[in-house]
């Protein structure tokens, strides 16, 4: 296991359907935690819905149709950048599970992401042959990627919000406060004042 590394550049990709979701629990591991059905049932309909591989560092950016064509034509008008890291007790779930169309209906570029979860994402060796916290650095792999690349999706790299859910949550408090993500935001705490 090792921190992730940059893709090489492409010049177009099919990029209309969602990539795999990270490895996931199955129903062996939920029968080792002893929790109620529910966990797995949860759990199996996300291995029903979506791929799940260990490739899976994926980024999806929702932007108006409109504002891309503008940008593509030259122009400068640029929208605010919302980040949602999401939740699942570093454990489950992935970006595709989230709906974000009425925020971009807003003016915001969204970006939602996978990272790796559970032991892929989080197993420590407690030395420096695994250190551990691979899905983090994953994540700060995304906001370094945003930071240079939104704008040919119309956002604005100086107008960065970061929120999640649970998981996603702690990563965004976690990339406020760590030196490995400083560099990586900007002006988080004010970008989508007045639009939501």
């Amino acid at each position: 296991m090792t921190n992730p590394l940059p893709v090489e550049p492409w010049k177009v990709r099919n990029a209309t359907e969602f990539g795999a979701l990270c490895e996931q629990p199955n129903e062996k591991v939920w029968a080792m935690k002893d929790c109620e059905a529910g966990c797995y049932a949860q759990n199996e309909f996300l291995r029903d819905a979506f791929n799940v591989s260990e490739d899976c560092l994926t980024v999806n950016v929702f932007t108006r149709q409109s504002q891309l064509q503008s940008i593509q034509n030259g122009g400068e008008n640029l929208d605010p950048v919302l980040i949602y890291i999401h939740g699942g007790s570093f454990f489950i779930n992935g970006s595709p599970m989230y709906r974000v169309q009425k925020l971009v209906t807003m003016g915001l570029v969204v970006v939602t992401f996978n990272y790796r979860l559970g032991i892929f994402g989080f197993l420590s060796t407690g030395d420096e042959v695994a250190p551990g916290n691979y899905g983090l650095f994953d994540q700060v792999m995304v906001l370094e990627w945003v930071r240079d690349n939104i704008r040919v999706f119309g956002g604005d790299a100086q107008r960065v919000t970061i929120m999640g859910n649970s998981a996603g949550a702690a990563s965004a408090f976690m990339h406020m406060v760590s030196p490995i993500s400083k560099g990586t935001k900007t002006t988080m705490n004010t970008s989508i004042k007045g639009k939501l």
